[in-house]
This record gives structure tokens, sequence and C-alpha cells, in this order.
């Protein structure tokens, strides 16, 4: 755990047999009706089973997906592969990597398409989905047609009639629909459309039907037919979803007395990969097991076949076979298949040497497995996170007759010829007068909501772009950088008095357990760790401890859960914390240091906001039993999950105070629960991103939040008036400006419904505002535009963007400012010097 330079401290802080044969039958009808399509088959013939392990794409391994002679494999750290299944992979010549200016702009991949064209479809970290067509690249980002910059999931449609492709995003489910010149159009559906969630973590399409099935984050599954625009939910039993916890048996399914460990229902709500079966049965990989939804996802069995330990029949990935094999990667069993005719599971593990043994035969290099692809020659292929990529051969009857069910089932084929590409798909335009008239009529819909009937804790998008970046871009408010002084925090901000808050872990820990301060590397350049303050930087610097360049401290709270069993509840990460007047962001930043090593890889926590307090701990106490079952009785009113963060992750809320929140950062059985800071930005911050009590002239908190009240006043008076606005638009240009007038109103009469639902309107109209920037515009309308343009890329926390539209205008921006801060040794206290832009 501890690197080099680290330090650590710990601190006290702040039934029945009716029952038993329901389920043992229905389980059993799944496996029946399975069996219809994919009878039972005799063991296969041919070569004994044999493994190799390639190590050309590298050990971590995140995403795989066959097509005919091809398979494409997405990589943590390198990138994209493509490996020629029909050459001989000791040969060079058969691995192609895609990189840079020939790739898809990103060393990170995870999810890969192939759709109805032949076009190969990657989701990246933070630039949105990049789309190969066999001779060049080019990458969608959030203004382009991709709604969210992190993609988690991708599904192609490959029924020509139809061809659309599915995006799951941080943002919202995107679809991607080819019209008669292929280059297609987009639509992002939220939860304002009846999805759950705007975080979609799985995919999968039925190829008869269309019918698609998202997974999301932590709220279960949802699913449409054409045309997409009824959504029909499913979650698991409220003790099986992770929203509580697991000491009450959370994930633990009801096991019947016989040999079948299922129960109706889905198994969790927290999905990771989903797969459609020749026959419409739906399979659902979670955290706690599997989901098999037979009669086309109607009826639903949950499985925990693996292992009486319900967080071990945690599954990442998904594949079918031709023989009625359901193909498991799993996070600490290997590999497993799991025969859809007669129930039973056989496993592939790692072999470890034993002492004074002779080595063991080659095996799964890692328990760990992230994905699995069933190959038409009958090959598996099994994506392990940090033993690279293993095939295993024999255990399918190469090239058989129906081998091509595979790719049936996802059915998928690289472009075979280059000459004769299809053109790539169209970024999304500037939008068109009925667009922007639509627009209208949505905004006016929106109820006038006083403040205080508004929720008061709304879930919104990640931000997976800034990454360790923070300053003058998050937190400019009040920060809380963990344990960044251990033993202490360290508070940064222009807040005119401290944000109170305790924190502390759970009480299922040993006797005078406690908060973990630690500091893994006192000083690095990692990007993905948070910049240190520049006047505490300029304070390391005037020592002689660090330099300019290495500007970095990687600091967490840790809930000590590395010196527990995974299988331990506990203790998990609590916190309290009292939000001020008025209405702010919430920013949990984490960023997984050391997640390419060991346990640490082990990392999937499940977020839950309450409102109110749970405990009246001081900095030397931990919270009881009374405490937890105290935070339980709060009602929750945000939940959220942070998974697969090697990129750092800010997890976003919308805030209301004054009032007391309470939060808890489950460990989930993970390695250990960290965090690295949680930070405040108010709401009303507008395009100059006002830093109040930091430069002169700028305008004090309180007096922006008087203005904005006396206008909503206004408005509730008035509203009537308002509302004879809402009449379509003449001209475009008329559309665009009263669009960005109304939104503008929008978030002064119903703030909560603006900060969840309005980034769709401003990509709108930062599509319109970019097309319209020429050079040959007046200098005035130039200034205009541009500062327009950077207001919507504030909006989208699109932040490098913006600042440089401030910057263009002459404005210096909030990033500059806070980086010009400086320390005086001699006086004790803080100065600033002429802002410098980067």
């Amino acid at each position: 755990m501890l690197g080099q330079g680290g330090t650590a401290v710990a601190r006290r802080a702040h039934s029945g047999l009716g029952s038993r044969w329901a389920i043992i039958t229905s389980l059993a009808l799944v496996f029946v009706a399975i069996a219809v399509r994919h009878p039972a088959a005799s063991p296969p013939e041919g070569p004994a089973e044999t493994w190799t392990v390639f190590d050309r794409p590298g050990q971590f391994i995140t995403a795989l997906c066959a097509a005919d002679d091809t398979l494409w494999i997405g990589t943590e750290d390198k990138g994209l592969w493509r490996l020629d299944l029909s050459a001989d992979p000791a040969k060079p010549d058969a691995w192609k990597q895609f990189t840079g200016k020939d790739g898809p702009n990103t060393e990170h991949v995870y999810a890969i398409a192939v759709d109805a064209a032949g076009r190969v479809w990657v989701g990246t970290l933070n630039q949105g989905v990049s789309v190969y067509n066999g001779r060049e690249w080019r990458t969608y980002g959030v203004l382009d047609g991709c709604a969210g910059e992190r993609v988690f999931a991708l599904a192609a449609d490959r029924t020509p009639k139809r061809g659309h492709v599915w995006i799951g995003t941080d943002q919202g489910l995107v679809c991607w629909s080819p019209d008669t010149t292929e280059r297609g159009a987009w639509r992002t559906y939220t939860r304002a459309d009846g999805l759950p969630s705007d975080q979609i973590y799985a995919l999968a399409v039925d190829p008869r039907s269309g019918r698609v099935w998202v997974g999301t984050e932590c709220d279960g599954l949802a699913s449409a037919d054409l045309p997409y625009d009824k959504w029909t939910c499913v979650r698991a039993q409220a003790e099986r979803s992770g929203d509580e916890g697991q000491a009450r048996g959370v994930g633990v399914l009801y096991r019947p007395h016989g040999p079948l460990p299922t129960a109706p229902g889905l198994p969790s709500n927290l999905s990771n990969d989903l797969l459609i079966l020749p026959n419409g049965t739906v399979v659902y990989a979670t955290n706690y097991g599997l989901g098999i939804g037979a009669e086309g996802g109607r009826r639903w069995t949950a499985w925990q076949g693996l292992s009486k330990e319900p967080f071990e029949n945690y599954l990442r990935g998904l594949a079918a076979d031709a023989r009625g094999g359901l193909w498991l990667a799993t996070r600490h069993l290997g590999l497993a298949r799991l025969d859809l005719a007669t129930g039973a599971v056989r496993t592939y593990r790692t072999s470890r040497p034993e002492e004074d043994a002779p080595p063991p035969p080659p095996s799964l290099p890692d328990d760990y497995v992230f994905d699995v692809a069933v190959t038409a020659d009958g090959d598996v292929w099994a994506a392990t996170y940090g033993g690279g990529l293993a095939r295993l051969r024999g255990v399918l009857p190469p090239k058989s007759a129906d081998s091509r069910s595979v790719v049936s089932v996802n059915p998928q084929s690289e472009i075979q010829n280059p000459q004769s590409c299809p053109s790539l798909p169209a970024p999304a335009g500037p939008p068109s007068l009925d667009e922007l008239n639509a627009m209208l009529a949505d905004l006016a819909k929106v109820p006038f909501v006083p403040p205080e009937r508004q929720p008061p804790v709304v879930r919104l998008d990640d931000d997976w772009l800034t990454k360790g970046d923070w300053l003058g871009r998050c937190g400019r408010y009040w920060a809380c950088l963990c344990a960044f002084v251990s033993p202490q925090d360290y508070y940064y901000g222009t807040s005119e008095e401290a944000v109170k808050y305790t924190a502390m872990i759970g009480p299922q820990c040993e006797q005078y357990d406690s908060i973990r301060y630690w500091i893994h590397w006192l000083y690095t350049q990692n990007p993905n760790t948070l910049e240190m303050p520049t006047s505490y930087l300029d304070s390391r610097v005037q020592r002689g401890l660090t330099t300019w360049a290495v500007n970095r401290r990687q600091a967490e709270w840790d809930d000590h859960g590395e010196a527990y069993p995974m299988s331990k509840d506990g203790p998990q990460l609590f916190m309290t914390f009292e939000v001020p007047k008025g209405e702010f962001y919430l920013s949990l930043y984490f960023f997984n240091k050391d997640g390419h090593t060991g346990n640490n890889r082990f990392r999937d926590y499940a977020i839950c906001v309450k409102g109110g307090k749970f405990s009246e701990v001081g900095y030397a106490d931990t919270p009881t039993d009374e405490d937890l079952a105290q935070f339980h009785r709060l009602p929750t009113v945000a939940r959220a999950r942070v998974r697969d963060f090697w990129g750092g992750v800010y997890k976003r809320f919308y805030v209301r105070g004054p009032q007391w929140y309470s939060l808890r950062i489950a460990r989930n059985h993970s390695f250990n629960a960290i965090l690295s800071a949680f930070m405040l930005d108010p709401v009303e911050y507008g395009v100059g991103g006002q830093i109040h009590g930091v430069e002169d002239g700028t305008p004090s908190r309180k007096d922006v939040v008087a203005a904005q009240t006396v206008l909503r006043d206004e408005y509730a008076r008035r509203r009537a008036d308002f509302l004879k606005r809402f009449t379509p638009a003449v001209s475009v240009e008329e559309a665009v400006e009263r669009l960005a007038s109304e939104l503008d109103w929008a978030m002064l009469r119903n703030e909560a419904w603006w900060v969840e639902n309005s980034g769709p309107f401003y990509t709108a109209l930062a599509r319109w505002y970019r097309a319209r920037l020429d050079p040959a515009l007046a200098k005035d309308s130039q200034a205009l535009m541009t500062a327009r343009l950077a207001s919507c890329y504030y909006r989208l926390g699109l932040y490098r963007p913006w600042e440089q539209g401030l910057r263009l205008l002459d404005i210096t921006t909030p990033r500059a400012i806070h980086r010009s801060r400086r320390w005086n040794a001699e006086k004790g206290r803080t100065y600033t010097i002429k802002p410098q832009e980067e």
C-alpha cells in the first residue's frame, strides 16, 4: 500500500417448501427453454485443451470483440489492438496496434462493437466514441453526438434495416441511426425519457426484434422496443440492491435446501454486462451473480452458482458458444462455463506451482477476467486484468457446422475491403428550426417550483476529463483535500467560512480501529493525482522539497478495509457534512492510483447520499451501531457507483443548503474504500467562473444570490406572462436567442430540473454557436459569439475550451488566478502575483 516517501496515520475522526420448489422449477424451465434451442451435446472430440498467453497487447485487457477472422482487443494503457485470427499469432504481422492519429485517440479502451456496415466503434475513457471504417478514424465527443465523454458499453444492431449503434455513457444512452446516406443521426436518452439512470454500464440488442436492453450503474435494467419511446424498468429487491450495505444480507440470495442457488428476480442492481441468446433469453451479469430473463426478459431468475460467498459471484463479461454454453468472466474465480442445458459449471483458474513439484501446464494467467469472447473457430479468449490475453483451445470443436451461430449471437464482421469502406458517421450538426422549437416547447413544460420544494440532491454526470487538474475548475468555493497534510486534511477555497464535516469509518471494525490518512506519493507528476494548491506548492519549493514541475501529491482517506477479508461488510467510509445556504455542485474525487497491482485491482464502490445528520461524533470517536442504524433510517436522496477509475473521476451531485447531509462510500467487498477530495462550487457561477473574494470588482456571492432571488420572485409573480412567450420561433436566429434566455429563466424557476436536464439544450446551442463562429465576422459579433460559446462550454463542464474562450475575450481565467497564488514565508500568508495563463 505504501509508496515511496509515503506516510500513513490512523486517526479517529470527525421460506417454505412451496417457495423452494417454485425457485427450482423456475430455473429448470429456463434451462429447458435454452436447451430446446441448444440441445445437450456429447463431450467435444478433438485435441486436448491447451492455454496460450499472449504478451503483445499488454497485461490489462479490458474489452474483446470477435468478428469473423478478427479479434479486436481493448486495453488499459496500450490502446486498441487487432489480431488476425487467420494468421499465426506467434508472428508480429498478425497483430496491429492503433495509436495516436492512426487509432481511437486514447490509450484506454473499455468497449468495442462492429456495426452492420462493418465500422468498428470504440469506447474511450474520456474522449467519447471513436469509429474506424477500415481506412480512417474519427472521434466523436460531447458536441459531435456522443453525449458523454466516458463510454462504458457499446452494442450494434446488425440487422441492415435498422443498423442502430447504442452507446452507454456517463451522461445518458446514445443511439446512432444510419440514414439513406449512412451518415446517420444521433439521439440521446436520459432519465427525462424514462431511463432509471443516466450512467449506462451494459448494453445488448435483440437481433430479431431490435429490442434494446440497458444496464445502469446501480439502478438495474431498462428495455424498450421500436420506436424506443417507452422504457420498462426492472430492479432487484431492496435487500439485494446494494442500497443499504451488506450488513442485512444484501447480495445473499435465498438458498433452498436443494442444489440450485437461485431466487426469483434480479441478483443485484449493479450492472456489468448483458447478452441476448438466440432464443431471446436475456442474460445479465452483476456484482452478485447472474440474472436469467426467460421469455424475452419477462420472468427473471437470479443465480449464484460459483461460490457460497455472494461477492465471489462478481461477473464482468459474458459470451455464448454454439453448444449451449454460457461463458462467464469473473473478478475472483477466473473463467467459468455454465452449461445451459444441464446447469453444470466448469471453472478455469490460474495454476500455481507447488513447492518441489514440476511446473504445471499452461493455464489461465490471472483469475481476474474482464471479458470473454468465443470465436468461430471454437477458441475461447479471456481478457485478464493483470495477466494479459489468453486463448483456450480444444474445449469446443474447431470449425464445426454450427460454429457460425457464435457470430449470430453477436454478429460482427470486420471491414474486408478497405477500397470500398463505408463512410464515417457525420457528427451531429447545428439544430434545425424544428428542433429548436421543440426544445422551446419542452422548456415551456418546466414548472415553477419554489426552492424549498425542489429535490435537495440530484445525481449529476461524471467528470472524467478534468482528472488532477482541478485548480480554478473545481473546489473554487471550498475543497477538502483528504489527508493532504497527514494527519490533517488541507482546506482550500474562497468561502467566507469553513464547511463543517466529520469523516470516519463504520463500526464494523476491530476495537480501536479508525480511518487512515494516507500519503502515498509526497510529490509526483501523475496527471491523475490532484495538483497542490500553488501557495502550498510554493512553500515546498522554497524549502527545496520539490520543483514547480513536480506539483502533485497523492493522498486519501482509507477505511482500512485492506486489513479485513473481502467477505466482510465494512468498515466503509462515512461522512456527515453541512452545506451552506444556497445551491452547490458537490464533487467527490477518486483515483485508483495503484489499481494495477495485487488486490488494489478490486475496487468497486457504492455511494449512498442521505438527507440529514446521522452522528454527533467528534474527532476522537467512531460511530456506534446505533449511529449506523440512524444512517439507514435517513432518507436516501442519491446513489452512485465508482468502477474502473484507473483514470481519475469526479462523482458529482447537486446539493442544496443550508442542510446537513450524510454520505457512505461502501467498500462493496472491494480491497478498501478510498477518497481523495470532496469539493463544493456554487451553481450560480457564470461564464467567467467568478471567484468571490479573489479579484477586485467581483461581486460577493451574497450579492449574486440576492440578485437571483429578486429575479426568481419576479418570475413567480409574472410566470403566466412568461409562459405566453413560449410560441414557435420563426427563424433559427430567433430560436437560438430565445433558447439561451429561457434556459436562464429555467434555472431560476426550477434549478433542480435545470442542473439535471439542461445539458442537451446547452449542447445544441454550442453546436450552433460553433458552426457560426467565423473569423470573417465583425469583431463585436465574433466576441459575442465567443462569449456565448464559452458559456455553453462552462455549463457542459468542458473546461479547457471554456478557458480558451475566456482568453480570446481577454478575461483572466479562474485557473490562472488560482495558479498565481504564492506563499510568503516571512509573513506566513498567501499573496497573489499577476495571473499567468498556461
